[in-house]
């Protein structure tokens, strides 16, 4: 079992590293087929508040190759279908050896992260048809497994009976929900970064004004990149409004567990404490999305107003966000490991 169990994990880190590469490639020297990423209509919501003001105007298409060919996203989704069925059969077996439901260590829940943004990457290429998701799912996803694989001792990565505190049927619940929340947050968080970089990216061509395509004065580099914000911002706001719900529940679960084993609901653990922030910093990012975020208008945005300064302005919401992914992790990782407490997995302390 412990072989099979190697060689799937090995299997996984291989696939993800071939898949990224193949996402990654695609994006740098295949403009042809990154242009055709765009099936569909993307909605340019910036200035629109809602669905009725919706014109011809205010959308922008690019035209899609329908030649009928598997692409090489169609390839990478393959990859990430493979790794999904792959972590699927290692989390079973882990099951099948523990007895008990494999996310009571650090190891385990690791590969139970990856194993849920796996299957939020396939859910989110199959109804929206973007094919450029792996892009984003691809590197984390790898990056997790080798941390758990490479980085993690022996001896965190070796199955072990359920300790006292952790045999109720609340460790289903409650970490399950909130690991789950985790691949949301985190796959939102990271398109925010992504909706970051790429209206720079445009801004920048805009401003610049440089490139041999041009078209009516606006790039189609530029309007690669410029769509390309929006669908993240709006996919990522998707996104996080599924993880958010999730992570409130896994905190109330957890309360409700703490009571029963520790008698009492909150005790300022730096596990608990980590996590209220990171609730309170996405309350902030859907206080700000719908306060401001919609009512600002690129046109009223001065013609001397730096790069950094109207990409903060017109995606204030996707810089919470960002935040949102770091203290995630910090909560994740940062305060299990180098934080004492009673969530702590005591490896550096």
């Amino acid at each position: 079992m412990d072989l099979l169990e190697n060689r799937l994990a090995n299997f996984c880190f291989a696939d993800l590293l071939i898949t990224m590469f193949l996402y990654w490639g695609n994006m740098a020297f295949n403009r042809s087929s990154l242009l055709s990423f765009y099936d569909k209509p993307v909605i340019r919501y910036s200035s629109i508040i809602d669905t009725d003001q919706l014109t011809s105007d205010n959308i922008s298409t690019i035209n899609y190759d329908s030649s009928g060919r598997y692409s090489i996203s169609d390839i990478g989704n393959i990859g990430i279908l493979l790794v999904h069925l792959a972590l699927t059969l290692l989390l079973g077996i882990r099951w099948y050896i523990s007895g008990h439901f494999p996310i009571s260590n650090l190891y385990e829940s690791l590969y139970f992260l990856t194993w849920g943004i796996a299957s939020i990457h396939l859910y989110l290429t199959f109804i929206t048809d973007l094919k450029w998701i792996g892009i984003i799912t691809s590197p984390i996803c790898l990056l997790i497994v080798a941390f758990a694989s490479l980085v993690l001792p022996e001896d965190m990565q070796m199955s072990a009976p359920l300790v006292p505190a952790l045999q109720s049927n609340w460790l289903f619940m409650h970490v399950t929900i909130i690991m789950v929340s985790y691949a949301s947050l985190s796959i939102g968080g990271l398109l925010c970064m992504g909706s970051i970089v790429s209206g720079i990216i445009s801004l920048n061509l805009a401003k610049e004004n440089k490139s041999k395509y041009m078209k009516d004065g606006i790039t189609e580099i530029k309007v690669f990149f410029s769509n390309l914000a929006d669908q993240m911002d709006q996919l990522g706001y998707r996104t996080i409004s599924l993880g958010f719900p999730l992570l409130t529940i896994g905190i109330v679960a957890g309360a409700v567990w703490a009571n029963e084993a520790w008698g009492s609901y909150w005790n300022w653990d730096p596990k608990e404490t980590a996590a209220l922030i990171s609730w309170l910093v996405f309350v902030i990012y859907f206080h700000n999305r719908i306060s401001k975020y919609s009512s600002v208008s690129n046109l009223e945005l001065a013609n001397n107003i730096s790069i950094l300064e109207e990409i903060f302005i017109t995606r204030q919401s996707s810089f919470i966000g960002s935040l949102g992914f770091i203290m995630i992790w910090v909560c994740y990782i940062g305060v299990n490991l180098l934080a004492q407490g009673l969530h702590s997995y005591g490896w550096f302390l």
